[in-house]
């Protein structure tokens, strides 16, 4: 299987944030995710980006994070 990692891209945001919300979920803190998808969009892809990220392509889901 092949695998790709590039930059994240604008549309990745939902994607994302989901992982973003679970893992509050897993530290028992879910209410601590406040940020909004708009939020977060701006934040990364605005005039002044706060943050960056990498997207891996071509994984099967029961292969993400388990590297």
């Amino acid at each position: 299987m092949e695998v790709t990692i590039r930059p994240a891209r604008p549309e990745d945001v939902p994607a994302m944030l989901e992982l973003v919300r679970e893992l509050a979920v897993f530290e028992k803190e879910p209410e601590a995710v406040t940020v909004t998808e708009a939020e977060m969009l701006d934040a990364g892809f605005g005039k002044k980006p706060v943050w960056w990220g990498w997207v891996a392509e071509g994984l099967e889901e029961s292969e993400v994070g388990s590297r």
